[in-house]
């Protein structure tokens, strides 16, 4: 039985092989129209500058989301990257992609200094379980606001989101230890 069911498959595959298909066609590498490809972008980018970037949790629930649309779009980009329209959009989401990664990096850094000082103290502020002192934290401060300002000057057009991540990053820890910065007016300081 098994048998014949092998030798009817491979009469069918066969038969179906011998006719030649109505239409032909050349594979068109453009899977979608300009318009959709459109829609991606404008998509992507209301997710991205809608997303707070000051956010750790958010940032990394949605980190793999917008990597993924990210990957579809530039798939999809290929053939209007020198689209007048599409050309500069893309552009413009991918500076603001690398903006949110910098920003995430430095706020990473702000945040493992932040836990840092918090274990100092002990359990409760007691003493109890304590961690070591920081003891290169005018370094780190400074090394810090280094980093901010130079992200400010890389990505201009960004910096409503640098504020929201590195600038309050930066606020928090200049409650626990004072240092020269030059955008704390914005934060009351």
């Amino acid at each position: 039985m098994l048998g014949q069911l092998a030798r009817r498959g491979a009469t069918r595959a066969s038969s179906s092989l011998r006719t030649p298909p109505a239409y032909v066609a050349a594979r068109s590498f453009a899977n979608k129209t300009k318009p959709q490809v459109a829609g991606m972008i404008q998509n992507y980018h209301d997710q991205l500058l809608g997303t707070n970037w000051g956010d750790y949790l958010e940032l990394v629930h949605n980190e793999p989301f917008l990597a993924a649309q990210m990957a579809e779009i530039k798939d999809e980009v290929g053939p209007y990257k020198d689209d007048p329209e599409l050309g500069p959009k893309y552009a413009y989401i991918q500076k603001a992609t690398d903006a949110m990664f910098a920003c995430e990096d430095v706020r990473d850094h702000v945040n493992e200094i932040l836990e840092l000082m918090t274990r100092k103290t002990g359990v409760l502020g007691m003493g109890i379980n304590a961690g070591e002192p920081i003891e290169n934290i005018p370094e780190q401060a400074e090394m810090l606001n280094t980093a901010y300002e130079r992200l400010l000057a890389d990505y201009p057009d960004m910096k409503p989101k640098i504020e929201q991540s590195v600038g309050h990053g930066l606020a928090i820890l200049r409650m626990k230890h004072k240092f020269p910065f030059k955008g704390g007016h914005r934060f009351f300081y």
